[in-house]
């Protein structure tokens, strides 16, 4: 297997870790990374089914070896709460202003996590290493559930 196959293989089992439910019963709702970009498609479900999809807990993660897990598990859970806020604070009755705010938390939270990725010494997720918009893209292309819904 080239170079190529490896870098595929390794992204794969990367992505298959990171969707993995960390807490509860294989029935229990999950947000894999990377979250999706908010949009007028899936803020009804950001903020219906918010509580839902934190199951990101640290003690369940393995403790060695999987430290890119509990960064992107943290983005995740700092999304999540900051969401919250957005739609508790401008509720669903203004959509417009409610996905305004969690646009601009979707970015925040992960030029974050981008940093964080880049202070460390290790092979950064693939998406941070893009320019401003690719990067977007590339997170929002990435996300493995775009609507947000609960997944079982």
């Amino acid at each position: 297997m080239g170079a190529a196959g490896v870098s595929s293989s390794w992204a794969m089992a990367a992505l298959l870790l990171s969707c993995m439910l960390v807490e509860g019963s294989s029935a229990e709702p999950q947000l894999c990374f990377p979250p999706a970009r908010p949009s007028l498609n899936n803020i009804d479900a950001i903020c219906v089914h918010g509580a839902d999809r934190r199951a990101n807990h640290p003690h369940s993660l393995p403790t060695t070896g999987f430290s890119y897990l509990q960064r992107q598990a943290d983005a995740i859970n700092q999304m999540e709460s900051l969401y919250s806020a957005c739609c508790q604070s401008y509720s669903t009755q203004d959509r417009a202003l409610t996905l305004s705010c969690a646009e601009k938390v979707w970015e925040d939270v992960l030029r974050i996590y981008c940093v964080e990725e880049f202070s460390i010494k290790t092979l950064q997720y693939h998406c941070c290493r893009e320019n401003w918009k690719a990067k977007w893209n590339c997170f929002n292309k990435e996300a493995p559930n775009p609507s947000y819904l609960p997944t079982v």
